[in-house]
């Protein structure tokens, strides 16, 4: 069976969000959100292929990336709350870094 993680952190490590789900859900959504925003020039990854996403990124790029998936109610993954939690935190001029992999 296929499984994604998703993890954000920010620059000095502080774990801010980590989500592990099946071939669909939240941290797939994430993961593939990611990956658009890198084929638009909005990120640049230091580690880019078919499975695997690593960057640095902006806060209002996170931000951005946060906001473009629905939550899964399914996944045992973030709520809405701390969703929003993590949004209120983010500094939209602050680097973050971001990573997923399917495995």
């Amino acid at each position: 069976m296929t499984t994604v993680d998703f993890r954000i952190s920010t620059d000095t490590g502080e774990r801010l969000l980590t989500v592990h789900d099946g071939m669909s859900g939240t941290a797939t959504d994430l993961l593939h959100s990611a990956f658009q925003l890198a084929q638009a020039g909005k990120m640049t990854p230091t580690r880019f292929n078919v499975a695997e996403m690593e960057s640095e990124v902006t806060g209002s790029v996170l931000r951005e990336l946060l906001q473009s998936v629905t939550l899964d109610d399914a996944d045992d993954g973030p709520t809405d709350e701390h969703v929003a939690d993590v949004l209120s935190q983010i500094d939209d001029s602050a680097t973050y870094r971001i990573s997923g992999l399917e495995v």
